[in-house]
């Protein structure tokens, strides 16, 4: 908690008739204990007139949303735990300054559970001191949809040259047969940081395999290629012809076709490069730079609902599209949202079977629950070295994880079960020389062909 957070959690814990009348503190920084594995602490934990719990959480950061909310599931689970409490007993109320990333897994969270749940976005002074606040309304959940994992960037001098560039690519992209796709123009944060600062992003809506067949053989008509033969020769080097193993040939030789259409563009003015780029990636750029506009094409240019930070945080893919972390919650009740993570935990699990097969295990045992609600939070990054190697040098705890929280109510006795997944790192340093040699042939180079050290 960043100080200008711990000014706001107090000032509202003496006056939390600016939340609302009625309301008593019980504590702030309300610790939570937790026999099998992490604690928890509640920012502010009260009373209401009707001797309601009522769970305060603040979150001031755009960093993180989702995994905010997964937090506050679980400070629900464990306060049961420990005091017993009935569902109806347990209030939520979020408190925000800026609901920009928060306000989409705030509205799912109000979707799947049965907690009283309220939100407000309050505004402060330049001493971190409250002034007023607003209630916020939950949005209308978007309709099914995916985004792809392949994702293009083009890097460039000026902001022109990005500009001329959407004009130009948007219409190639159309061309190719693509009608559902995004552009985002980002530009870096620190001036001088990066030799080209304005970035052109790239990605495209996820359509059925057939939609992605008839758009290879149209391409071959049109150019006389061999689109067809070759996705089918990189599909057959595969023991099992999965449907993934499919849409993701189909999709690699489309964003070839759109990276052929980038190289005929022969505009010397126009200074910039290409690189590939991916869900993870996008994630980690946000840091370092802003996207100043989204561009939409197809279905999703004429969706009111949609708006620019929605777009984004699904590209960025934490609810499936993302090989690095997943973040998602849900009731039992919503049999299809069972079936969605199921087979989403996959991608960031990719390389982790043993975990996905423990908790898919979970999941099943609860799957004919009338009423449970269930949050799962999972960071495993494929890069295992990078992992061990940031957290011996770094305060950052980038080693794999994942906690899953069952909040069982429809039983006699109510229950809550916690279930962690961790990779310990036992405080030895090593030399990564000695790693190297060993297990990539005495080449570093060798680190970038393999994502696991088996």
């Amino acid at each position: 908690m960043t100080r200008g957070e711990e000014v706001i959690r107090d000032y509202l814990a003496d006056n939390l008739n600016f939340i609302e009348e009625g309301l008593q503190l019980i504590d702030k920084e309300y610790y939570l204990p937790n026999n099998d594995g992490s604690r928890g602490y509640i920012d502010i934990l009260a009373t209401d007139s009707q001797s309601n719990f009522v769970i305060i959480e603040l979150k001031r950061s755009v960093q993180a949303s989702r995994q905010a909310i997964h937090e506050v599931i679980k400070y629900t689970a464990l306060l049961k735990q420990k005091h017993k409490v009935k569902d109806s007993e347990i209030r939520i109320i979020i408190i925000s300054t800026n609901w920009e990333e928060l306000l989409t897994p705030f509205s799912k969270m109000i979707s799947r559970t049965n907690y009283y749940v309220e939100g407000y976005d309050i505004s402060i002074d330049d001493h971190f001191i409250p002034d007023s606040k607003t209630k916020v309304e939950p949005i209308t959940p978007p309709l099914l949809r995916k985004f792809s994992a392949m994702h293009l960037g083009l890097y460039c001098k000026t902001d022109n040259t990005m500009k001329v560039l959407l004009a130009i690519l948007s219409e190639k992209v159309q061309e190719i047969g693509i009608i559902n796709f995004v552009f985002l123009e980002k530009e870096a944060m620190v001036d001088g940081k990066y030799p080209n600062p304005y970035c052109l992003y790239f990605t495209l809506l996820e359509e059925s395999l057939e939609r992605y067949w008839d758009i290879i053989d149209d391409l071959d008509c049109k150019n006389e290629s061999h689109c067809r033969d070759v996705v089918n020769e990189y599909i057959s080097q595969h023991e099992e012809r999965t449907e993934e193993v499919e849409r993701h040939y189909l999709e690699q030789e489309i964003i070839t076709e759109i990276m052929n259409a980038i190289t005929e563009i022969k505009d010397k003015e126009l200074d910039y490069f290409v690189e590939g780029e991916t869900p993870e990636g996008l994630a980690n750029s946000l840091n370092f730079w802003r996207v100043i506009k989204v561009n939409r094409f197809g279905f999703i240019e004429g969706d009111i609902r949609l708006t620019d930070k929605q777009i984004i945080k699904e590209i960025v893919g934490f609810d499936g599209g993302n090989s690095d972390v997943f973040i998602d919650f849900y009731n039992t009740q919503q049999k299809a949202k069972y079936n969605e993570i199921s087979q989403n935990i996959s991608t960031t699990l990719a390389f982790n079977r043993k975990w996905e097969e423990d908790i898919l295990r979970v999941l099943r045992n609860h799957q004919s629950d009338k009423d449970t609600r269930i949050s799962l939070y999972i960071y495993d990054r494929n890069n295992v070295l990078e992992s061990i190697y940031t957290a011996m040098y770094s305060e950052n705890n980038t080693l794999p994880s994942y906690e899953l929280v069952v909040d069982v109510s429809d039983v006699e006795y109510p229950c809550t079960y916690i279930y962690y997944g961790k990779l310990i790192w036992n405080r030895n340093m090593i030399k990564f020389e000695n790693l190297i040699n060993k297990h990539f042939a005495s080449d570093s180079f060798n680190i970038l062909l393999f994502e696991r050290i088996s």
